[in-house]
């Protein structure tokens, strides 16, 4: 193996030994030998073999830009964006922007069955949730199911049918429905002077609604019959009366209820004015008379 001189030693022999060392990269005219290790180079250029010659190599970059260390993290490489990302994996779904948790925007993502979320903020219309849907209303103690009801009407309500169904109904009227009265009187107790026939009171109603029945109070036992008359927004005659043949009557007694109607025109208007006449009186002082009527 080639080597150089040894001071103190090889003596005789030195020019030998030297030659032998520099012929190993040097001609005999004293160029280097091809393959020998070239001059030059740049910082982070390698050595790479140009040929199939023994020690033809040179200077060259590195493609790469430099070794990527493990224990380094990713920003030691270039800026990358999504695309590039999304291209050197296999196995992504989607396309578009890296998503990271906080506030990112998605477009049209297909969520699959997430496990919990809130849609506090969420916009839009439920037209297209049919997916999980049970046509149901949720309590804290029971479940009732909707989904045999067909669709409401105007003025309906969703009645209970059993205890986990439902169903819209029209509301009966009831006895516990909502009335309103509206009435007149005439005469003063004890004074000895009796109403005469002919007298007309008269109120204005200003709500719209169906007449289901009247009463008649007296200040002693007695009789009395009166026609009601009814117009909107005007004064009545007894054109306008609108009790047939079944006039309200007190027949000697001081109180009568009576929801007998019979041919009786009982829709009422708002603002229709109600006139109250006598028809005829006897024994009585005083009287008033009230008509119920729930309102629409």
């Amino acid at each position: 193996m080639a080597r150089l001189p040894i001071p103190g030693s090889d003596d005789g022999t030195w020019g030998d030994i030297l030659n032998n060392f520099l012929l190993v990269v040097h001609n005999n005219d004293g160029t280097l030998k091809v393959g020998t290790v070239p001059t030059g180079g740049t910082t982070n250029q390698v050595l790479t073999k140009a040929s199939g010659t023994d020690y033809d190599v040179h200077w060259v970059d590195n493609s790469g830009g430099g070794n990527a260390l493990t224990s380094n993290p990713l920003s030691q490489f270039a800026s990358t964006t999504s695309a590039q990302l999304a291209g050197v994996i296999s196995d992504e779904t989607g396309s578009g922007s890296l998503v990271f948790n906080t506030s990112p925007t998605l477009i049209t993502p297909a969520l699959g069955t997430p496990s919990s979320g809130v849609a506090t903020n969420l916009t839009g219309t439920a037209a297209s949730l049919t997916s999980g849907i049970t046509n149901a209303l949720k309590s804290a103690t029971t479940t009732v199911n909707v989904s045999a009801a067909t669709a409401p009407t105007s003025g309906q309500v969703l009645t209970a049918t059993a205890g986990t169904t439902a169903t819209w109904q029209t509301p009966a009227a009831t006895a516990n429905a909502v009335k309103r009265s509206v009435g007149a009187g005439s005469g003063t107790p004890a004074s000895g002077t009796v109403p005469s026939t002919g007298v007309v009171q008269y109120v204005q109603v200003p709500f719209a609604g169906t007449i289901t029945g009247y009463a008649i109070m007296a200040d002693q036992s007695g009789s009395i019959v009166i026609d009601v008359w009814k117009t909107n927004a005007a004064m009545p005659t007894v054109a306008n009366t609108i009790t047939a043949s079944a006039k309200p009557t007190l027949s000697s007694a001081q109180y009568v209820n009576s929801t007998t109607l019979t041919g009786w025109t009982t829709a009422v208007a708002a603002n229709d004015v109600f006139g109250f006449h006598i028809d005829s009186i006897s024994t009585l002082n005083s009287f008033s008379i009230v008509i119920f009527i729930t309102p629409s």
